[in-house]
């Protein structure tokens, strides 16, 4: 049995980013300051060596950036549009989340220990299905003739069928069934650590239950919320699957930008460029956050 040595734990970590994130952007990064052009691969390379005029040994190195592919990203309505609506979807699905897998965390951490893990299998039952299958199912449930709509016109609550696809409800629906349990998981990941001695002490002097879930559950659960909010937060912002399926030709996001810039136009650098726009922000905010824990952990020891 292999033991890994605490020390290693970073390393590995590190490792980790480096080789499946940290390469693959840079490759991006690249090929998105290159220029399109027809030919295998479609994107001029950003460096080249060249021989001046009558020399034959001497070469010159020559680095080729182009920065129009950003420059039309903050110029083109088209692009600005779909920027704003990727935002206005991701904090709308990770603040519905927040409240719904919030409340999931907290019932089934104050749940009795013998329900716990039924409670979280139950959570975890629709990751057994494929994700496309789960859009699909879900298409069947707000269509006209689905389940939903034929309840209701049973019931005589309406009289024609409510139109929920091609609609930001629909897209929002989708986004919060799809990754509701990533925020649930990580409260109660969170939420576990909390001895409920601390809560007895809290409400022992005087404290009342909504006032101890505010200044104790809440504090303590901080770590927990906010890597619930990025792994909500960072695939929302960037989602192809549930935006095309569900949503119409008004919910123009940047993963279908993406992809018609890709495999439509066949334009790779403007289509890396558009994800690069995606990643440094969210590259930045991690670098941040790690080195703020790292001044608070120096301050602690020191």
């Amino acid at each position: 049995m292999l033991i890994f040595h605490n020390r290693w734990a970073p390393s590995i970590s590190y490792g980790w980013f480096f080789l499946f994130f940290l390469i693959p952007f840079l490759f991006v990064l690249k090929v998105s300051l290159g220029i399109s052009v027809f030919s295998v691969p479609p994107f001029t390379n950003l460096i080249s060596w060249l021989a001046p005029p009558g020399s034959s040994s001497k070469t010159v190195f020559q680095l080729h950036l182009n920065f129009q592919n950003y420059i039309t990203l903050f110029t083109d309505p088209i692009y600005i549009r779909a920027f704003l609506s990727s935002l206005h979807l991701a904090f709308l699905s990770t603040f519905f989340c927040l409240i719904f897998g919030g409340f999931l965390a907290y019932n089934i951490w104050q749940a009795p220990a013998r329900l716990r893990i039924s409670l979280l299998i139950f959570l975890m039952i629709p990751f057994w299905t494929s994700f496309l299958i789960r859009i699909y199912a879900l298409m069947g449930l707000l269509s006209p003739k689905g389940i939903i709509n034929t309840v209701l016109l049973k019931l005589h609550f309406i009289e024609h069928p409510i139109s929920f696809l091609d609609t930001t409800f629909s897209v929002l629906l989708g986004m919060v069934y799809c990754y509701v349990p990533f925020m649930t998981l990580s409260i109660y990941s969170a939420l576990e650590k909390i001895q409920p001695e601390w809560m007895e002490a809290a409400m022992d002097l005087g404290s009342s239950p909504f006032k101890t879930f505010l200044k104790v559950v809440v504090p303590l659960a901080k770590q927990g919320i906010f890597v619930g909010c990025a792994l909500v937060f960072i695939p929302s912002f960037g989602e192809f699957v549930i935006p095309e399926l569900l949503g119409g030709p008004k919910n123009f996001t940047l993963g279908r930008l993406i992809w018609d810039t890709f495999f439509h136009l066949r334009d790779w650098p403007l289509a890396c460029a558009v994800a690069s726009v995606l990643l440094i922000p969210f590259l930045l905010v991690m670098l941040g956050k790690y080195g703020i824990d790292r001044l608070k952990r120096q301050k602690r020891l020191s």
